[in-house]
């Protein structure tokens, strides 16, 4: 079996270079809440279904290669475990569509580089990097501008994870593919740390 590790960074290592000062820019620029982003589009009256087959038109519409069982994958994966009263609701799918507001000037080309998972955990991140109370989970221009491209897509996966995590008690379940992931980002952010394992 191919190591995550690997095919991770690999990919993220195809993102052109020249994209970092664009993607830069657009994580420390201005920042429009999502209830004025999609004020037009009635969003927080739509059902988790439709929500989930949004996003998935979204991602597939970035170049993320999705195939056609995501959206019921996304549905049941914010769902409650059968008999247990869902807390969860909507949440966790308008975080996703919240890192939209970022996630539509980001370049296709880092998109296209992330399997539907990994592009879900980045638009979260993407959100809450910009919004999070605790100043140590925000971007920063140092910090931005000392990382590679790859180092900042996987930082952001993991935030991401990091906000989504908050849902998993309601859910009664884990995030889809949470550990694999998470183990791929710190590879790619400490690729050094395998040496130690």
């Amino acid at each position: 079996m191919e190591n995550i590790h690997d095919n991770l960074s690999d990919r993220l290592n195809q993102i052109p270079r020249e994209l970092k000062d664009t993607l830069v820019e657009t994580l420390l620029g201005d920042y429009q809440h999502p209830g004025f982003y999609f004020k037009d589009d009635r969003l927080y009256k739509k059902s988790r279904d439709i929500l989930s087959f949004e996003i998935s038109e979204y991602l597939n519409g970035r170049g993320v290669d999705i195939g056609k069982d995501f959206p019921n994958k996304l549905y049941l994966s914010f769902t409650a475990k059968k008999g247990e009263k869902s807390m969860s609701n909507r949440a966790p799918l308008f975080r996703i569509i919240d890192g939209q507001v970022i996630g539509d000037k980001v370049d296709d080309d880092i998109f296209f580089q992330l399997n539907g998972w990994e592009a879900i955990y980045f638009l979260v991140g993407l959100y809450h990097c910009r919004t999070s109370g605790f100043v140590g989970d925000r971007y920063t221009k140092t910090r931005l501008n000392a990382w590679s491209v790859p180092e900042i897509v996987a930082y952001t996966i993991e935030q991401g994870i990091k906000k989504l995590q908050k849902y998993e008690k309601n859910l009664i379940k884990k995030l889809p593919h949470k550990d694999q992931i998470l183990e791929a980002c710190r590879y790619v952010r400490r690729p050094q740390m395998d040496l130690f394992k």
